[in-house]
């Protein structure tokens, strides 16, 4: 019994030392203590932080919202177009739950939206009902979600109520594998900033996405849109091959953001993200893609015909004149396709 007791003691010992070494680390960017480089980017919480540090000088009036593949409309061209400034606040694998619960959170800052972008993924509404693992841990968006908020009920599990658990499923979060890893990573970066590659990701302080690394290989001339292609396709083939139809939970939270912008007075736009020309052809070739887009077009109009709304259907370049050179990988426009999708949102805003 005592062994026992000395076991569980020590075992007990050595998990908080693990929890209390991943808070200081915090690869994860999860507790925010900022002493050693974040290995995976938590775009939520960062962009979060970005806006309030942009509230301090001219409040963003124009909010541009999706995943990422939305993140490269750049806010200084709609912001030529409508002398309102704007804020990328488009989040990795942003379903619609996403859109409504940002969208909420800014205006819990006292921001009045005139200008609501919306870059809509055939997936933001997945029939698989799932909240991303980064909003379910962002109790600031969570809680803008409450149960009771939505027209109608039961949308989305309940929010969590209580500070402690939530604490303890943060923490808990941390017991992985995975975890783990990062923090060793995390570790060595700071013993050798020299050996930190450049960050494949990187936001500017209106939210614009900059790839910095893809852009290095980009004038070096050794950028190969193929060296990740299979990952991409097999990334989105699982992504579309666990997809049915459109959730009408989703749909539901997509209108719910709409309306609230419009009673708010914004000018709202929604416009279909593409994917790659190959994407495409991969995808309906083994999916429903080609289903689950004509549905999401015919939602899309179903919106518009009810609401003062301005839609567009980029799911294919050629629809905005961009290009099959225009990409960094299967399914993210670069800086000249990106250009001329945001030209084509401006032209509307003028």
């Amino acid at each position: 019994m005592r062994f026992l007791a000395a076991f569980l003691g020590v075992l007990a010992a050595l998990g908080i030392l693990y929890a209390a070494a991943a808070r200081l680390v915090d690869p994860h960017g999860d507790f925010g203590t900022g002493v050693f480089p974040v290995i995976n980017m938590d775009a939520r919480a960062q962009k979060m932080q970005l806006f309030r540090e942009a509230l301090a000088t001219t409040a963003p009036e124009g909010l541009i919202l999706g995943s990422s593949r939305a993140m490269k409309v750049r806010p200084r061209t709609l912001e030529a177009a409508t002398g309102r400034r704007f804020f990328n606040f488009a989040v990795d694998n942003a379903r619609a739950e996403d859109y409504l619960a940002i969208y909420r959170w800014v205006r819990e800052q006292r921001v009045r939206v005139r200008f609501l972008v919306i870059g809509l993924d055939v997936e933001a509404l997945h029939s698989d009902d799932r909240p991303e693992a980064d909003l379910i841990r962002n109790d600031a968006l969570m809680r803008t979600l409450a149960e009771g908020t939505l027209r109608e009920p039961g949308l989305l599990a309940p929010v969590r109520k209580y500070p402690l658990a939530a604490l303890v499923k943060k923490y808990k979060a941390t017991f992985t594998i995975e975890y783990a890893s990062d923090t060793v990573r995390a570790l060595r970066l700071a013993a050798r900033p020299g050996s930190q590659p450049l960050p494949m990701m990187e936001f500017e302080p209106d939210g614009y996405l900059r790839y910095r690394r893809w852009e290095v290989e980009r004038a070096a001339g050794t950028f190969r849109f193929d060296q990740d292609l299979e990952r991409c396709l097999t990334k989105y083939l699982n992504r579309f091959d666990s997809m049915t139809e459109l959730s009408g939970r989703r749909r539901a939270y997509l209108r719910q953001v709409v309306d609230e912008a419009l009673a708010d007075g914004a000018r709202v736009l929604i416009w279909i993200t593409s994917l790659h020309p190959l994407t495409t052809h991969y995808l309906e070739a083994h999916t429903s893609y080609g289903a689950l887009l004509e549905a999401t077009r015919e939602y899309e109009q179903a919106i518009k015909r009810s609401r003062d709304v301005a839609i567009y259907d980029f799911s294919a370049p050629e629809s905005y004149d961009g290009t099959p050179f225009g990409w960094y990988d299967c399914a993210h426009i670069d800086e000249s396709n990106a250009n001329l999708v945001a030209a084509a949102l401006a032209r509307e805003m003028r």
